[in-house]
């Protein structure tokens, strides 16, 4: 079989996406698209791949598992109902959260008991990282281990 092409979509409502974040040469092209869920979604041989990404730097993340927790919840539903697993890539270390954000009154340790809470009732993978390059590469190596393993059948 030949080489696999391998898309990545950015969803178009994302903020500061992390386009120019990318290593040449991973991806075949990089579009930019409304998803239906998420952040970024990729497709192997134009079929969509079962694992999407959702970016939260510090204020987001606060301000979803908040105020904007019950539509995340929802979000979380849908992709589980679509057999998607979602993958909730964190702009900052688990000490970073549990020190709080200064705009926001409600305590890192209640938003960390928060994500994991959804973790293990949605089965969404929170990822910290410690930059976007980390939040990209994390982004590039699980597709990329999907494109060499992913079987259609």
């Amino acid at each position: 079989m030949g080489k696999r092409k391998l898309t990545l979509i950015q969803d178009s409502r994302e903020q500061a996406g992390l386009k120019d974040e990318f290593k040449e040469g991973v991806f075949d092209e990089i579009i930019i698209d409304g998803l239906p869920c998420g952040d970024y979604w990729a497709k192997l041989d134009g079929v969509e791949l079962p694992i999407i990404f959702e970016r939260k730097s510090l204020g987001d993340l606060f301000g979803t598992m908040t105020t904007g927790n019950d539509r995340f919840k929802k979000m979380l539903e849908r992709s589980k109902g679509n057999h998607l697993q979602v993958i909730l890539l964190i702009e900052g270390t688990i000490k970073d959260i549990f020190k709080g954000y200064k705009h926001s009154t409600v305590a890192g340790e209640t938003i960390l008991k928060t994500i994991f809470t959804l973790f293990v009732k949605y089965d969404l993978i929170p990822v910290f990282c410690e930059d976007r390059r980390s939040m990209a590469r994390f982004i590039e190596e699980t597709y990329s281990a999907l494109a060499r393993n992913f079987s259609f059948e």
